[in-house]
């Protein structure tokens, strides 16, 4: 939730300057949703953008409907793909990685325990550090070499697992364990993570990273 915020400050100050600059920064990489059953709307990338939005004030955001339809037995994409099964449509989701069936610590869950609005998603204080440590290029993008799909939540579930990162001192405050956590992301037990770079050199730098 911290990223949220800092993207929500981020909208409020720019639209100091310029109202429309960030609006064109949205449409240029809009909010990814998908159709699901009964019509409803299913958010399947930028929920932290979404939400921010939401916090800035905003009811209203640029969104771009992805298409997910499948092939038939024959091999032919029907013209509109219609679920029925909820459950058949998030293992679709999942199966093509545009779905994380897990809660804030992690655990797998089912449809049910979804949540139904952008301000109900839970706070994974581990995603908030992965993400401060992606910022201070503790791991890149760059070197991702395209297995991008909830990289950060990776590196947040592995972070987890990390007796250097107890849970209790990671909620009451991820800043204070970021130096420890970025230390751990470019040692040797982070090889096979997405955007590794631990075995570049110790100059290395990620890259701009506007997000």
């Amino acid at each position: 939730m911290e990223e949220v915020m800092k993207k929500s400050d981020d909208i409020k100050r720019d639209e100091l300057v310029s109202a429309t600059k960030r609006r064109f920064d949205l449409a240029y990489d809009p909010i990814k949703i998908v159709r699901g059953p009964l019509g409803l709307l299913y958010v399947t990338d930028h929920h932290h953008g979404a939400l921010a939005w939401l916090e800035a004030g905003h009811t209203m955001g640029t969104c771009q409907i992805q298409d997910v339809r499948r092939p038939d037995d024959n091999g032919n994409i029907p013209s509109y793909q219609t679920w029925t099964d909820s459950t058949q449509f998030l293992r679709d989701l999942n199966t093509r990685k545009l779905a994380r069936l897990a809660d804030e610590n992690g655990n797998s869950i089912i449809e049910k325990q979804l949540p139904t609005s952008l301000r109900a998603l839970p706070d994974d204080p581990y995603r908030t550090l992965a993400w401060m440590v992606r910022k201070k290029d503790g791991f890149c993008r760059a070197l991702m070499q395209g297995n991008t799909e909830f990289a950060e939540f990776k590196w947040a579930d592995w972070m987890r697992t990390r007796p250097e990162l107890p849970y209790d001192r990671v909620k009451a405050s991820p800043r204070n364990l970021r130096d420890a956590a970025l230390r751990l992301a470019k040692s040797t037990a982070a090889v096979g993570l997405p955007g590794y770079r631990g075995d570049q050199p110790a100059n290395y730098k990620c890259g701009p990273d506007p997000d």
